[in-house]
């Protein structure tokens, strides 16, 4: 396994609280001095425009929502995504039902520093922000119920 490098395209290191979040071609790789990684991590800001292309893919949570948890696990390993990216990415996909399953979810550590993507607290709050998940699909939707029709044959017994 290649040992990955931060770099910022300006030619320094990232600061601490500054995560990578595309992979690409290593241009030293075949710097005979000294051994270089074959890819190194670039960073990249994640816009709005990112965030919806990447979000494209994503099912929707009531096709399943396993299959849903499946792909976003997917999403955050492939674009390396920390807190705050997770936290807009679920925003964006939720919408104004964000905050029935937000819990204490933001992102961020108790100091308000970003997670990061390879950590263990994010890895923990993503757990616990699943599981909410798992609990809110499983309530019924009423505006499905109310579209159903009886039929002219069911009687109610009342009596």
């Amino acid at each position: 396994m290649a040992h990955k490098q931060k770099f910022h395209p300006s030619g320094k290191y990232l600061e601490e609280d500054t995560f990578p979040l595309v992979e690409v071609a290593n241009p030293n790789l075949g710097d005979a001095n000294h051994r270089q990684p074959p890819t190194i991590l670039v960073y990249k800001p994640w816009t709005q425009e990112d965030r919806t292309a990447a979000l494209k893919g994503i099912p929707q949570i009531q096709e399943g929502v396993e299959e849903f948890l499946a792909a976003i696990t997917e999403l955050k390993g492939s674009f390396h995504l920390n807190g705050r990216e997770m936290l807009q990415c679920f925003t964006q996909l939720f919408g104004h039902r964000w905050c029935r399953v937000a819990g204490g979810f933001t992102g961020c550590d108790d100091n308000g520093d970003t997670l990061a993507h390879d950590s263990p607290d994010l890895r923990d709050a993503l757990r616990l922000l699943f599981e909410r998940i798992r609990v809110y699909i499983q309530t019924a939707d009423y505006g499905k119920i109310s579209q159903c029709k009886q039929k002219d044959q069911i009687m109610l017994g009342i009596n």
